[in-house]
């Protein structure tokens, strides 16, 4: 194999072999934790490839030996039918970790921050699960298919309302755990590299293609399909954990049972299964706490291109920021690209002092946030000196959107759908907790979390700030979609501002979101002030 290198016309030379633009594949792998480095380089063998001014870094037989990995390269030719595979190992300069290279400190990293593109672009791609061996992992495979579909038939079929035996529960969890169990899962490369391209081929370890269905068709294992399967399965279970909670009837789960649903459920959340497909991409940012990386700083750079977003070496390769710093330009970044998409969350957390407008990976989405459609936005936010950020928009008090919303209770969020009143939700970051009179008549949603501390607080003081609005649920008859408001909930923290917010420093509390029917006489009743510079800590 050989290394060919672009130059600046797309043109890719490898010694006699010239080509612009070809079509290539790319291979979805991990292999970073089994990286054999000091003076052990030398004794172990790495992946043939000419044609590197770096040389390709060895890895643990533990993980994968050089033999299977030329095995899976030389496959993924024969599948997609080109001959060109975009490989990172061969692609990526490896010295990009010495400062003494002045070409490392400067292509490796734009390298990384086309990442996004490159996988775009390819023609197809492939997964290697480099520790599941063919004949094993295609037993699984249909077994799990097998118990997938019993388990259906308590929930949908002829054994509905029947108890749910344990031993079916207990095969469904070993197939799941053997998958599950390739480190291919736990990397947060990969959960990058899957965002951008879930039509990826599964290939095991000897580098072959792994069958989904066998009749009438054969059918191979495409991660979409696995995806599909893993969606499917995790709602069917909670519609049998849901009959536990039922007085008026008996439970189809034990207890036992109901622990093996637990697990699965969470080994497909932290895949990032469940909410794969959501178009807000702050989904996958907070399942990247159950990913691994070597190094602490591709926190970020591991993710960020599915914002299709680059930041610290990607574009200043003469700079080498640490983690907190790349934290705070990435949430920059985000709210620079929109306002909207950059509050579109919630923390888990605590956050730290001066960052609670900063998304982390400690940030979780609410349903009724997944879906991040044509946003407008109204207001700005920019990363400012000290972690701080400086917002611009329109703003109301908190009191007055909640009295437009449910005009003193006479009308019902639900009235949205028949043209009248606003649809209001609101979403409190976990670790905040009002103890306010309105939370007795309003949706579960606005409800404070368990854990939440109790600050000393005043209702009044709350404010809403515009961010803008994103395309929402249909209207009556296909006539077309309602806007769907979006709000950052915001309080004082330096002086009370008796109506004067300008310069004044505020606190996040949460986001809200509002819509309305044919009329919006409600909206017309709150009153907005624009503000050119509130600060955000």
């Amino acid at each position: 194999m050989t290394s060919a290198e672009r130059d600046e016309e797309n043109m890719y030379n490898a010694g006699d072999v010239k080509a612009k633009e070809p079509e290539y594949s790319t291979l979805s792998y991990t292999w970073g934790r089994w990286r054999i480095s000091g003076q052990d380089v030398n004794k172990h063998p790495a992946l043939p490839v000419k044609g590197t001014p770096w040389a390709i870094p060895p890895i643990s037989n533990g993980h994968f030996t050089v033999e299977a990995f030329q095995n899976a390269i030389n496959r993924i030719a024969e599948s997609s039918g080109v001959s060109w595979v975009w490989v990172d190992i061969g692609c990526i300069d490896q010295r990009r970790d010495d400062p003494k290279s002045q070409f490392v400190n400067t292509q490796g990293p734009i390298e990384i921050g086309r990442q996004a593109s490159i996988f775009k672009q390819a023609k197809s791609t492939f997964v290697w699960l480099c520790r599941l061996e063919s004949t094993k992992l295609s037993a699984v495979v249909d077994g799990v298919q097998q118990y997938g579909l019993d388990f259906s038939g308590y929930i949908w079929g002829r054994n509905r309302g029947k108890r749910i035996p344990d031993s079916l529960m207990e095969g469904l969890a070993k197939a799941f755990d053997y998958i599950f169990d390739d480190p291919w899962f736990s990397s947060l490369w990969t959960l990058q590299e899957i965002v951008l391209r879930n039509d990826a081929l599964v290939l095991s370890t000897e580098g072959e293609p792994v069958l989904w269905n066998r009749e009438p068709s054969e059918e191979y294992m495409y991660l979409t399909i696995f995806i599909n399967f893993c969606k499917n399965t995790y709602r069917e279970m909670e519609k049998a954990l849901a009959s536990k909670k039922m007085a008026t009837m008996p439970s189809v789960v034990s207890d036992q049972a109901t622990l093996m649903i637990n697990h699965i459920q969470q080994q497909i959340l932290q895949a990032g299964f469940y909410y794969l497909f959501s178009t807000n991409p702050n989904v996958q940012y907070g399942i990247a706490r159950y990913r691994t990386t070597t190094r602490k700083e591709d926190r970020i750079y591991a993710i960020m291109q599915i914002y299709n977003l680059t930041v610290g070496k990607s574009v200043r390769p003469e700079e080498n920021p640490k983690l907190e710093e790349l934290i705070f330009e990435f949430a920059g970044a985000i709210c620079q690209r929109s306002p909207i998409l950059g509050q579109y969350f919630v923390h888990t957390q605590v956050p730290r002092d001066g960052t609670t407008w900063q998304i982390t990976e400690q940030s979780s989405i609410p349903d009724a946030l997944m879906m991040y459609h044509d946003p407008v936005d109204l207001a700005t936010i920019t990363p400012h000196r000290g972690g701080l950020a400086i917002a611009a928009g329109k703003c109301c008090r908190f009191p007055a959107l909640l009295k437009a919303s449910y005009d003193d209770g006479k009308r019902h969020p639900s009235d949205a759908v028949n043209g009248m009143g606003l649809n209001t939700k609101i979403f409190f970051d976990y670790h905040i907790d009002f103890i306010f009179p309105f939370l007795t008549r309003i949706s579960k949603d606005m409800q404070p979390h368990q854990g939440a501390r109790k600050p000393q607080m005043n209702y009044n003081k709350v404010l809403v700030l515009h961010l803008g609005h994103l395309r929402g649920g249909a209207k009556r008859g296909n006539q077309g979609f309602y806007q769907k408001h979006v709000g950052l909930l915001l309080y004082p923290t330096n002086r009370a501002h008796g109506g004067v917010w300008e310069g004044v420093t505020f606190e996040r509390l949460g986001v809200c979101t509002w819509s309305h029917g044919q009329s919006s006489d409600l909206l017309e009743k709150i009153e907005w002030q624009g503000v050119d510079q509130m600060v955000l800590e």
